[in-house]
């Protein structure tokens, strides 16, 4: 007589991961030996499956798994049971047709899904096959009955995840484990531009070449290979060259082995946020500069104000304290100094107001038409005192008679500035002054003193700017105001300050008025 329990571990070893499959061959192969039985009720008993014995469809024989899954306490709640009392009435007519099919054809049916009622009430997905048997010598069916829950729970987490991907807000790539793109999610085509089936099949490397800093994807290669997760920012280009920024992490999946099978990669976009960083970053540097401003124009105002104001009362204190010691000449000269202090002082308020008005737009041009050559004559008369102090030659080139229409004291405030400033940084050169060149509305101011480099024009040009830095070293006066002032009187008229400088050479400062502001005759009023 064969030993059942051996039987049962050579049978385990022999079958492996088939034994399920194969134990249906052996169990329709039972004959009546009493060592077959046992066997049978043995192997039955250690199956994962439900084993189920029925004559006419009344229930002979069930193992231990179809107990426990039916929640029963032993077999004697299943042994006379009929098997339909167990199926969901909408399964019960199809049961009985396959059940028909295996007893009077002796066919042998595969697994098909129906739904069970446990003893509670409950109700269970399974699937089921069935095969004919001889039992005891009368012809049975044996139905296995395989549990789904644990299938049906893994395929609905799994459709979890896959609902969670595909509806990520954030961007999705997943990839083989040489880097190769197997899955790229809806919001990841949307943001880039690139499609799943453009992505699919390509070397993540394929990213090296849109992601602007280069050297984030050597870094992120070397760390995610060695079975780390690498975070960092990048900015990316799309399909349509749009650069945006991401937050990216991108993580090893580890299989059963703890061998890397796959990388998934999440992308969210923070473009949002970097805008944000980028304009609180130059508002602080604007803040930054305004304050340095602030800080020249306070240096270099306390310098202008205070030089003529010293000049004042120190001279005017002299004065008012002499007793007669002081000779006609010095009294005249004294005064001289006072008036030149006060004079100064004005003219840096009326800059003050002046670009105040301008930055508050309140600033209105007096129009009236005017010819240029004689409001050139009246500036070259005002500079000429300064023009022979600095031993400088002034000359005055009329290529163009023009007439013009625009505010005629804003227009030779901004000559005089021009003139005044070619003079002061001209010493021992020359100045020309030459109107309508190439018969345009324009007036060029050409030196050849010391001149500025670009960035120093930019400089010139800003309120309280000069290009000769240091308010108490500075070699020469004033306050920073004239140009700008002057740029914005130009722009005032629909015209622009062009600058043309070399360092070293000189300056060509052209106002250059719109041709619509020419006037071909001066009408006169009778």
């Amino acid at each position: 007589m064969r030993n059942p329990a051996l039987e049962i571990k050579e049978t385990q070893e022999i079958l492996g991961g088939t034994y399920n499959n194969n134990f249906e061959e052996f169990s329709r192969k039972i004959g009546n030996e009493t060592e077959d039985f046992h066997l049978f009720h043995s192997l039955a008993d250690i199956s994962p499956d439900g084993v189920v014995i029925h004559v006419d469809g009344e229930i002979v024989y069930a193992n231990r798994a179809i107990i426990n899954l039916l929640g029963c306490h032993s077999n004697t709640d299943l042994i006379g049971q009929t098997i339909f009392k167990f199926f969901t009435p909408d399964a019960q007519e199809a049961i009985e047709y396959r059940l028909d099919g295996i007893r009077t054809e002796g066919l042998r049916l595969p697994f098909y899904e129906y739904s069970l009622v446990r003893k509670n009430g409950c109700i269970i997905r399974v699937e089921i096959c069935g095969q004919p048997i001889i039992w005891h010598g009368r012809t049975a069916v044996q139905s296995i009955i395989r549990d789904l829950t644990i299938r049906y729970e893994k395929d609905e987490q799994f459709r979890t995840l896959s609902r969670a991907v595909e509806q990520c807000p954030d961007a999705v790539i997943i990839t083989d484990e040489n880097g190769v793109v197997e899955y790229v999610n809806p919001y990841f085509e949307e943001r880039s531009g690139f499609t799943f089936s453009e992505m699919e099949g390509k070397s993540f490397a394929f990213f090296r070449r849109e992601i602007v800093q280069k050297n984030v994807f050597s870094d992120l290669r070397k760390v995610v290979t060695e079975g780390r997760v690498w975070r960092g920012e990048f900015s990316i280009l799309s399909k349509t060259g749009k650069k945006y920024w991401e937050q990216a992490s991108v993580s090893p999946v580890f299989s059963k082995d703890n061998l890397i099978c796959h990388y998934i990669c999440m992308l969210k976009d923070i473009t949002e946020r970097k805008q944000t960083e980028e304009k609180l970053e130059l508002a602080l540097k604007t803040s930054e500069a305004a304050s340095a401003a602030k800080s020249a124009f306070l240096a270099n105002m306390s310098h202008e104000f205070r030089t003529p104001l010293n000049a004042i009362i120190g001279f005017s204190s002299m004065l008012a304290n002499s007793k007669g010691e002081f000779t006609a000449s010095k009294v005249k000269e004294y005064a001289s100094y006072t008036l030149d202090g006060g004079e100064h002082m004005l003219q840096l308020v009326n800059d003050l107001l002046d670009l105040a008005k301008i930055e508050s737009n309140l600033l209105e041009l007096q129009e009236q038409e005017f010819v240029l050559s004689e409001l050139v004559q009246n500036v070259v008369k005002l500079v000429g005192g300064k023009a022979e102090e600095n031993n400088c030659a002034l000359s005055v080139t009329i290529k163009n008679e023009i007439y013009l229409m625009g505010d005629h004291r804003r227009v030779k405030q901004v000559l005089l500035n021009l003139a005044y400033n070619a003079i002061k940084f001209s010493e021992g050169e020359r100045v020309d002054i030459v109107v309508g060149e190439g018969g345009m509305p324009k007036i060029n101011v050409i030196d050849t003193g010391i001149g500025m480099s670009d960035p120093e024009i930019n400089i010139a040009l800003s309120p309280f700017g000069q290009a000769e830095a240091g308010a108490f070293s500075k070699k020469y006066d004033g306050a920073g105001l004239g140009l700008p002032i002057a740029a914005n009187l130009m722009d005032l008229h629909g015209g622009e300050l062009v600058i043309q400088s070399t360092k070293g050479k000189g300056t060509n400062v052209t106002m250059a008025f719109p041709i619509s502001r020419r006037c071909y005759k001066i009408q006169t009023s009778h």
